[in-house]
Formats: structure tokens, C-alpha cells, sequence
């Protein structure tokens, strides 16, 4: 059964709600803006917008759902090529959702989506959509701010992830 996106933007509200957490809600954009401290990495904080996409032939219906985690640090002109190796390694292991770098800025991001057209995601996966981010970032974050500062490569980063978190 289709989901509406009534149905789509009622599910994230009632589980941001249910766990007491603060957040805009932009009705124009149909997006959903929070943001978490992270603990687990030299990074502060993560700012994540999910957003919930029309479908084209019945703009009432939810095609997708969407994440997109951003953090307050870009990558300097001069180490955009090695980072975006680096999330590209690191991208290569991961079976849900990727991290992206905008070449003109710099911005990283972390990105998933789910197809929600034929059926809304169970609650697990609405839980995904903020734990997965807040997690990857945490995991690979002090990897991705030593090969920014040129301490590591990308490869000893990502070993060194790995080995740190499992």
C-alpha cells in the first residue's frame, strides 16, 4: 500500500517525538532538521535533514525518504582528492547509505535513502535514519580529520578505524 505523505512525515515526527528530541520541521520542503553531539570522535556535532520526497504522478504519495548528515568541517581545496578517497574506501564496506563530498566546497555528508512508495519502513529502519549517521560519523570521523590534517593516508585511516571499532 502507497504511502502518503502524511503517513511518511507523521512517523518521523512521532519518533523524534517519542524519544524527546528537539527539531524544525520545514512544511515547505518537507524536511525534518536535528542535530546530535557526537562522543566518539574529535568532530562535535552532526546536523542531519531528512527529507521526504513526492512522487511525481501523485504529489501526495511518498516515493522516498531521505538522510543527508552534514558536519561543520569541509575539506580544504589542496586535500579534496586523498579525503574523497579515503570516503571512498570507507564507502566500499558500508551496505547502507554513503559518504559524499561536494568537490566546489568541500562540504562531507553522509547519505541514505529509503524507497517508502510501496509500503512505509518499520520502525527499525526510521531509527536508522539518525542512529546510522550519528554512528558512521563517529566510526570514521577522527580517520577522515587525519587524512584533512595530512597525519595519516587514507588507508592507515581506514585501518586504523577498523581496527579502533571492529
Amino acid at each position: 500500500m502507497p504511502t502518503t505523505m502524511q503517513e511518511a512525515t507523521a512517523a518521523i515526527r512521532r519518533m523524534f517525538d517519542s524519544e524527546g528530541w528537539k527539531y524544525d520541521f520545514d512544511a515547505d520542503e518537507l524536511a525534518f532538521t536535528i542535530s546530535f553531539r557526537l562522543e566518539k570522535t574529535k568532530l562535535s556535532n552532526i546536523r542531519i535533514c531528512i527529507r521526504c520526497k513526492p512522487y511525481r504522478q501523485d504529489p501526495a504519495l511518498c516515493q522516498w525518504i531521505s538522510t543527508f548528515a552534514y558536519i561543520p568541517l569541509a575539506a580544504d581545496e589542496e586535500c579534496r582528492l586523498t579525503v574523497c578517497e579515503y570516503l571512498m574506501r570507507v564507502n566500499y564496506r558500508l551496505s547502507m547509505g554513503n559518504f559524499e563530498m561536494d568537490f566546489s566546497d568541500g562540504e562531507i555528508s553522509f547519505r541514505q535513502t529509503f524507497n517508502v512508495l510501496d509500503g512505509m519502513i518499520g520502525d527499525d529502519a526510521l531509527d536508522d535514519l539518525t542512529t546510522l549517521p550519528v554512528s558512521m560519523f563517529e566510526k570514521y570521523g577522527n580517520g577522515l580529520i587525519s587524512v584533512m590534517m595530512g597525519a595519516a593516508t587514507p588507508e592507515e585511516a581506514l585501518k586504523k578505524a577498523q581496527d579502533e571499532n571492529g
